[in-house]
C-alpha cells in the first residue's frame, strides 16, 4: 500500500512542479526490462547479472517510477542474491518526436527502496536478511519510436548490510516520448 501512495504522490508533484510542464502536456507511461552485468559489494565474483523490471511515467520533464531489481552471480554453487523494490522520482530530458522515427530520452531517478538478500551454499537458504531501507537510483538513456525503445541503464541501491549496481540494455514498451 505505502509504494502506491507514494507513486500517486510523486504523479500529484509532477504534475505540479514539472518544469516546463503545462495542462497540455499528456502523460507517458511505459514499461521498462533491462538484462545485463552486476556487481554485489560481498561477492563481487565479476560474472554477475542484474534485471530490472520497471512501470514509468513522466509529464514535462519530471518522471517518477516504482520498479523492482535484482543482482546475483551467474552459475555459482555459493553465492548471495540481493533484490530491491523502489519508488523513484527525477528529472528526465526528451528530444522533440519525429513522426518517422521517434527521439531520444535521458533521466536520472532517485528514491527509497525496502532491499533484502539471500545467501546461498549448495542451493541451500544459509542466511537471509532484510528487508531494510536503502537508497535506490536509476540512470536512462533510449532511443525510441512511438511505443517502443532500446537503451542502456544503470541501476542499484546502497542499505546498511548491502549494495549493488547493474548496467545492461533496457527494452521499453508504452507511451514513450
Amino acid at each position: 500500500m505505502r509504494p502506491a501512495v507514494g507513486l500517486l504522490l510523486l504523479v500529484s508533484l509532477a504534475s505540479r512542479a514539472g518544469g516546463q510542464a503545462t495542462d497540455r502536456e499528456p502523460l507517458d507511461v511505459w514499461v521498462a526490462l533491462t538484462l545485463g552485468a552486476a556487481n554485489i559489494r560481498h561477492e563481487p565474483t565479476g560474472s554477475d547479472i542484474g534485471a530490472r523490471l520497471s512501470l514509468w511515467g513522466s509529464v514535462g520533464h519530471a518522471v517518477f517510477g516504482v520498479r523492482t531489481a535484482a543482482a546475483a552471480p551467474f552459475l555459482a554453487d555459493t553465492y548471495t542474491e540481493v533484490h530491491d523494490f523502489a519508488v523513484l522520482g527525477g528529472f528526465r530530458a526528451a528530444s522533440p518526436a519525429d513522426e518517422s522515427f521517434g527521439g531520444g530520452a535521458a533521466s536520472f531517478t532517485i528514491g527509497p527502496s525496502v532491499m533484502s538478500s539471500s545467501s546461498y551454499v549448495g542451493g541451500q537458504v544459509d542466511r537471509r536478511t532484510g528487508p531494510e531501507p536503502a537508497l535506490a537510483f536509476d540512470v536512462d538513456g533510449t532511443l525510441h519510436a512511438r511505443f517502443v525503445g532500446l537503451g542502456a541503464s544503470l541501476f542499484g541501491a546502497i542499505g546498511p548490510h548491502n549494495m549493488y549496481s547493474g548496467v545492461g540494455l533496457t527494452l521499453s514498451l508504452g507511451k514513450i516520448r
